[in-house]
Formats: C-alpha cells, structure tokens, sequence
C-alpha cells in the first residue's frame, strides 16, 4: 500500500522497542514521494538513532531552525540496547523537551 505523501510524527508510539525498525521501514518504504518528518520536542529516544542517519543533502528543511535541530540529532549518540522497554508506558522513552537543543 504505497502513498504519494506521508507524514511521520516522531512522537507516534510503537508496542514495543523491537518495532521501532520495522515501523520505521514500514513508514520509509511506503512514501513514494514525499515523506515529511515532524519532530516534536518530546522525541522517542528509539529514533534518534535512525533520524541521524538520514543524509543532510538528501533533505529539505522548513526552517534555518528545523536544520539545527536536525544537527542536534545527529550529535546526540543513543545505546538502543539501554533504552528500556516498559510496554504500554506510553512514556518511557521520550526525550523531554530540555534534552533537544531547539
């Protein structure tokens, strides 16, 4: 089921830590035009990691802003292996605002 446009909230809650990546792929192998990321200040510390292996040449910022929060992530080093999983805890691995350079 392929979709000219998608959009992918970074906040949109996976069950548990080992469908992130399928998600993910789910999501990037379904646009085939446009995929628009919305970064939200609280972010799911499981994307972090595929988010900063995105190629800067190959994206559009919004904004001057929107790129420098894309550097921040990609500075910031995750150890998914240490992020716990707690199940419905719709929470427990969101970044909070204070730890996002925006």
């Amino acid at each position: 089921m392929e979709k000219p446009f998608v959009v992918w909230d970074t906040l949109a809650q996976v069950n548990t830590k080992n469908e992130v990546e399928e998600f993910i792929y789910t999501i990037l192998t379904r646009t085939t035009n446009i995929l628009v990321i919305v970064v939200n200040a609280k972010l799911i510390t499981s994307y972090f990691e595929i988010i900063k292996n995105f190629k800067e040449d190959r994206l559009i910022f919004w904004s001057k802003k929107s790129r420098e929060i894309y550097k921040s992530i990609c500075a910031r080093e995750f150890d998914l292996e240490n992020i716990e999983d707690h199940g419905d805890d719709e929470d427990s691995n969101i970044i909070n605002e204070e730890e996002i350079e925006i």
